[in-house]
């Protein structure tokens, strides 16, 4: 064949194996169209599936036809394209013998090549092989607008409750990853806290109070005391901002006949000696061991088929969490660490519902297990801190009271290497200086002194004199508050109702002030001169008072 008729009968071909294509996938498109209406009927009555699941479904159907068309195409022959040039020029096969020349032999070859490129000339590939897709257009475009109103104009339904279902297992889903995301960010920000974590003010405060013991004269008693009061409010003042940082373990601890009521059974009492343990020493392996083996059966549970098995093992896990979560409130004041611990618990639980995903709610529920070793971290080191300030404020109060009975001496205090040595010499100087009085206010000391004798009897009285003076009571209440006004009379008051008004309102203010000190509003070093002085001011009624 020469270079215009092979040209012609190739593009012919082309033009052929196109339409086919088209018509194929004009095809797919109707029946993809005809089959995605009546699901999108089904799914407005059942809610089977989620609706922005459907309209990428709906807008798949066109490159799935076309790739189907693709697939199963049948790329049509050069005798065939020869054959369909033959019947749009109306000849007897005179290009289907030039496409089969190579296979036969004769003299007659040139002849037939001739007339084929005399012809192949005048001949349009698009009038032998022409594009008709209106047949298919037509029924395709009715489809697409019945989908349309369908989905514009047919109401959802849910007769089998799919679509509440599908709700409920989004929501978990959503829930799922919000505490992922939060126990991430609380990760980050323990992270920062520990890199930023400055122990040198503790520090310095120690040594600046150190300091300050040493530098003590006998003979500047004053100068003594407003040093220390000096340095009791800088370590009040740091104490309270760690403080303020956690939770007062003391404010939400239980009464023993309640404790004993929540920690019944041997494996919850052993948690709880495992966090008094801690506290009292500082080693947190043991509790620490006790989380890694959660993980550790969290991990387990993650890979369990068997929905009974695992119901059964994370109910156990529940309880061992809740235990967890109380002794982090009640024994270490974590409030932190009781959120990652229930955020723990809630993320297991939710691997008991159906719908969810199991794995991935142990793997939510290892994470926030690991947040709970970094809080109880963080919680040990700032009750460490908060433990040595408040051995510097014992030391500090020890050292005012010594102070007031006998000044201070700093070359008594030589031997002295930490806080508790201070403030041990301190108290045991205070103990012989007590010492040396009678017990009742006629020692040496500087206390009120004994009763003084009066002399002189009752007063002289006329009631012959007639005055306005009216008898009355005021009706006021004697509450704790602030003071509007103040009278001094001279006289004997009554007994009875007064005493009993001023009793009350003095040991409601003593109960507010000791509802403060439980809830570690007040430094340590104030405690004891609070409590001694509402003790004078509002003592316990005797069994002579009436």
């Amino acid at each position: 064949m020469n270079d215009v008729t092979t040209h012609l009968l190739e593009k012919v071909r082309r033009r052929m194996a196109l339409g086919q294509w088209a018509e194929l996938a004009m095809l797919n498109l109707l029946v993809l169209t005809a089959s995605m209406t009546v699901l999108t009927i089904v799914n407005r009555l059942t809610a089977f599936a989620p609706e922005q699941m459907i309209m990428y479904v709906w807008l798949a159907i066109v490159p799935a036809a076309a790739l189907l068309a693709a697939i199963f195409l049948k790329r049509p022959t050069l005798s065939e394209a020869a054959h369909q040039v033959d019947r749009a020029l109306g000849e007897k096969d005179l290009f289907l013998t030039v496409s089969r020349l190579s296979s036969s032999v004769g003299e007659y070859q040139p002849v037939v090549l001739a007339v084929a490129h005399a012809k192949a000339q005048s001949v349009v590939p698009a009038k032998v092989s022409p594009w008709n897709p209106s047949r298919r257009i037509r029924p395709l475009l009715g489809l697409i607008l019945l989908a349309g109103g369908i989905q514009f104009f047919l109401p959802q339904w849910d007769l089998f409750g799919n679509r509440a279902q599908a709700a409920v297992i989004e929501q978990r889903s959503a829930q799922l990853n919000l505490t992922r995301k939060m126990t991430e960010v609380r990760k980050t920000e323990l992270k920062r806290a520990q890199e930023s974590r400055d122990t040198t003010q503790d520090q310095q405060l120690e040594e600046n109070l150190k300091l300050a013991f040493q530098k003590m004269e006998p003979s500047r008693k004053e100068e003594n005391r407003k040093e220390l009061l000096k340095q009791q409010k800088e370590i009040s003042q740091q104490w309270k901002v760690k403080a303020a940082s956690k939770s007062s373990p003391s404010a939400s601890r239980s009464s023993p006949s309640e404790e004993g009521q929540k920690f019944g059974d041997e494996e919850t009492e052993t948690l709880r000696k495992k966090a008094k343990e801690a506290l009292r020493s500082g080693n947190m392996q043991p509790l620490k061991e006790t989380m890694e083996q959660i993980k550790d059966e969290l991990e387990k549970l993650a890979k369990t088929e068997d929905p009974v098995e695992r119901a059964e093992k994370l109910e156990q896990l529940k309880k061992r969490l809740e235990n967890l979560e109380k002794l982090a409130r009640e024994e270490f004041g974590s409030e932190e660490m009781a959120k990652a611990l229930e955020r723990a618990r809630q993320q297991a639980q939710l691997a008991q519902k159906d719908g969810g995903n199991p794995s991935e709610a142990m793997q939510a529920a290892m994470e926030s297990m690991e947040l709970s070793e970094m809080e109880l971290s963080q919680a040990m080191e700032n009750l460490k801190d908060m433990q040595n300030l408040e051995k510097a404020l014992k030391a500090i109060q020890a050292a005012k009271k010594l102070n007031e009975l006998d000044p201070l001496d700093g070359e008594k205090c030589k031997q002295c290497q930490s806080l508790s040595d201070y403030e041990k010499l301190y108290k045991e100087m205070l103990a012989k200086c007590n010492g040396q009085g009678d017990g009742q206010g006629k020692g040496n000391g500087n206390g009120l002194g004994g009763e003084g004798i009066g002399r002189g009897g009752k007063a002289q009285e006329d009631d012959s004199v007639e005055t306005s003076f009216v008898d009355e009571k005021s009706q006021s209440q004697v509450t704790a508050g602030k003071m509007l006004l103040s009278i001094k009379t001279q006289g004997l008051g009554e007994k009875g109702q007064a005493s009993e008004d001023y009793r009350k309102a003095a040991t409601a203010v003593k109960q507010g002030v000791a509802e403060a000190i439980q809830q570690e509003q007040i430094p340590p070093g104030y405690h004891e001169s609070i409590k001694s002085y509402f003790d004078q001011v509002a003592p316990e009624k005797s069994g002579s008072d009436k």
